[in-house]
Order: structure tokens, then sequence, then C-alpha cells
């Protein structure tokens, strides 16, 4: 896939759903995730185990990067829902469905980790080292947290809600070389104080690097997302091939997924 322009548009309001009863702003909604994951039993298992594979060693500067990069995967899950088209429709509307969301979302979160130096490398490679061949020895341990903990969970969030098949052809359709998707302006405010506040509860690389983006690289009303090849992933991460990168990359997704039917459920009854 080639680069992308995102421009902020001038549309008021920024919702994670809206419908006739009642309505939930994307600000509330995630940190709302974020803060439930952090407050999760299942958190402090899946940080000690991934710190000691990663790192090799359980120290407290580690856990705490694990538990970072877990709890930002509930901060970014839903940016994509901030895009002008998806809000437009919730201005006229109403909003329970963001068909394709979670594929920007994992973009813009990709998009950040390379502008700020976190991904450096191939992602392809990167990919294939980690759920190919499970040699996390060969990545950087901030690039395997940004990629197992953040990018892929939150590309997949939806698996429960559509086939491979339909992921597959929605990521086909994007054309970034003629296709200009603007972000609503009062959306990126919030998305910088959802952030801002993740930051000061749990700070770490990700963390930092996804608060620094949203408050930096979001001038002149627009920013070009990374070429990234989503297909190349959907290719490698469904292979029948079984990894511990894998398995951590399925157990954020699990408690991505819980915290976010709990915050729903608790934020959108009518």
């Amino acid at each position: 896939m080639s680069s992308q322009k995102v421009r902020i548009g001038m549309v008021s309001g920024c919702y994670a759903f809206k419908s006739t009863f009642s309505s939930e702003s994307l600000e509330e909604h995630l940190t709302g995730v974020a803060e439930c994951i952090l407050g999760r039993w299942e958190l402090e298992a899946l940080a000690r185990k991934e710190a000691v594979v990663i790192y090799g060693e359980l120290r407290e500067e580690y856990l705490r990067e694990v538990k970072g990069a877990i709890a930002l995967a509930g901060l970014v899950h839903d940016l994509g829902k901030a895009l002008a088209s998806y809000q437009a429709t919730c201005e006229k509307a109403g909003c329970t469905e963001f068909s394709g969301h979670d594929i920007y979302s994992a973009w813009i979160a990709y998009t950040a980790f390379k502008k700020r130096g976190v991904l450096k490398g191939s992602f392809e490679n990167t990919l294939k080292k980690l759920y190919r061949e499970g040699a996390g020895d060969a990545v950087e341990p901030s690039e395997t947290l940004a990629v197992v903990n953040v990018v892929v969970p939150v590309f997949f969030h939806h698996y429960a809600q559509r086939s491979s098949d339909k992921l597959r052809a929605q990521v086909s359709q994007i054309n970034p070389s003629q296709r200009v998707a603007e972000l609503q302006a009062g959306c990126v405010e919030q998305l910088r104080e959802a952030a801002g506040r993740l930051r000061r509860r749990v700070e770490g690389m990700l963390v930092n690097a996804v608060d620094e983006f949203l408050e930096q690289d979001l001038v002149e009303h627009e920013i070009r997302l990374a070429i990234v090849d989503f297909e190349k992933l959907l290719d490698i991460v469904q292979e029948l091939k079984v990894t511990v990168f894998k398995s951590f990359s399925e157990a954020t997704l699990g408690i991505l997924n819980l915290c976010d039917g709990i915050v729903a459920r608790e934020k959108r009854k009518a």
C-alpha cells in the first residue's frame, strides 16, 4: 500500500457510539477501555510472562513497559472512528457501527510508531520473525511490543463480527493513492486528552510515542499514513504456525475485547 493523507475536518462532536437512546464519546470509551485493562487481574500474569520472554528477565521497568503496551491497545483500538466520514454519519443519523474502523485504528497506531522511531525495519520481516519463526531475540523489545500487543490485536479486534475473507476484502478495497480521509477536528482534541491521561497513568516508550504523535504530528490539519501491507499481515498471522508471540497477541486481544464489551455495555445503556 502507498501512503495516504489524513486531514482534520471541521465537524462538531466525536462519538464512539450514538443511537436514539444513548451516546458515548470517543474519549470516554477509549479512556474507559484502557483503564479497564489496567485494572484486570489477567494483565499482571500476561505482563510477567511477556517481560521474561521479551526482555530475558523480570524487572519493574519491563513490567511497566509491557503493561503500558497492553493498555495502549485499549486506547488506540477505536482511533479509526475519528474519521470525519464516520462522525458525519453520527451527527446526521447516529452511529452504532463503524465498518472498517479497526483497519484505520491499527494503521494510525502503526504510523505513530513509525513516525516516532519505535518501528524501524521492515514490517513484513518483523511479522515473519515473530509469528512464523518465533525469533523474538532478532527483534527489538519495543518493536515486539508495538506489533504483538498493539497493531495486531487492534487490527483483529472485530474478528468475531466478520469472517477473515470479509476483512481481507475490506483491506483490498482501500486505495490510499486515490483516497483522502479526514479526521474530525473535535475528535483530535479528545484523542489528545485520552493519550495524555494514559501517559500520566502509566508512562512507557510506546505510550509516550502515541501521545507525542497526537500532540506534535497532527499539524497543518493533516497526517500521512505510513506504507503498510495489511494483506501480508493477514497471510502471516493467520498461518497455522504457533509461536509464543501469537499467543501474546491472542491474550492481549482477549483482554481488549473483554474490556471493550464491559465499557460499551455500561456506557450505552438505553
